[in-house]
């Protein structure tokens, strides 16, 4: 009992996800998207949420050494290892694995983090769909506008259009009346 409270009241666990961030490939969010011209993806490469190392009361996460292993891969999922030691001591591990994107071909994707980060993503197929019936729509309204304009729904216009072409015809241009017989 002793050594249980000695060990309870001396150290506490520290969740290496929470506190390191330079072992995440998508750390920079360069390589972080919702969705992207090929498809949708996510960060690459994330620290197990699940792995803990246990630090004295005294000491902080930045105290700790890392040692990164690429060798003792546990799993197809697990690209790398990171030791952690305190003065010399072992004082747990983590591993660096591949995000569920990558390794389940159904590619379920959790949003929650995207709502707390306030990202707004944009779908390049979306935009392209969007622009191509925009454009499609402009296209048949100018179309539509020019048939009803051209099209005679009565003989009404055509007939204004001749009496139009008769007034001209029918003019009479009175300076042939006012030149004299020495202008011919």
């Amino acid at each position: 009992i002793e050594l249980f409270n000695y060990g309870f009241s001396n150290f506490h666990m520290v969740n290496v996800a929470d506190e390191d961030d330079s072992h995440t490939v998508g750390s920079s969010g360069f390589f972080e998207t919702d969705n992207d011209v090929f498809g949708s993806s996510e960060t690459l490469l994330v620290i197990n949420p699940d792995d803990v190392i246990i630090l004295p009361n005294t000491a902080e996460y930045e105290d700790a050494d890392a040692v990164l292993n690429y060798e003792a891969a546990s799993d197809e999922r697990t690209v790398a290892v990171i030791d952690y030691s305190y003065n010399g001591i072992p004082v747990g591990s983590a591993s660096v694995r591949l995000t569920q994107l990558l390794s389940d071909p159904a590619g379920a994707v959790s949003d929650s983090a995207d709502e707390k980060s306030g990202r707004i993503y944009i779908n390049i197929i979306h935009v392209t769909l969007g622009m191509l019936v925009a454009f499609a729509f402009l296209y048949f309204l100018f179309w539509f506008i020019s048939v009803i304009r051209n099209y005679s729904f009565s003989g009404q216009r055509r007939d204004q259009r001749r009496r139009k072409k008769r007034r001209k015809k029918s003019v009479i241009d009175f300076d042939r009346y006012t030149k004299g017989p020495d202008d011919f």
